[in-house]
């Protein structure tokens, strides 16, 4: 595979991550009832500042996730600095995605695994 190739593919990964976060980001910021409860969290409540916090973690979070990863998307192709950055932060984020859940089998057994469950809810 060429590198040209590589940078393209590595942008279009970039690009994709940072779509989806980017309409997460504002989503959560917004409603974080609707983001959490198919998660089995209701938020209904919820005191104030926890919905804050909610907001301010998830959202700003997959804020920062958009911006570094979208960064890399727009520039990577001129900027590989970007470009690595942007893949470093797609590595670390579903390596975490995975290590959050191999941890939760590990301590909650497996049904802490049943997976995407939670998907069949969502509207």
């Amino acid at each position: 595979m060429s590198l040209s190739l590589w940078h393209r593919l590595s942008g279009v990964l970039c690009a994709g991550v940072a779509v989806v976060f980017a309409v997460v980001g504002p989503w959560v910021l917004y409603n974080p009832d609707a983001a959490l409860r198919p998660h089995g969290i209701d938020l209904s409540h919820a005191t104030t500042s926890a919905r804050a916090e909610i907001r301010a973690y998830y959202a700003g979070t997959a804020l920062v996730v958009a911006v570094l990863t979208g960064r890399g998307a727009a520039h990577g192709q001129h900027d590989l600095v970007a470009l690595r950055m942007g893949l470093a932060v797609v590595l670390v984020l579903t390596g975490g995605f995975a290590m959050a859940r191999l941890v939760a089998a590990l301590t909650d057994g497996k049904q802490a695994l049943a997976g995407v469950d939670w998907m069949a809810s969502c509207p």
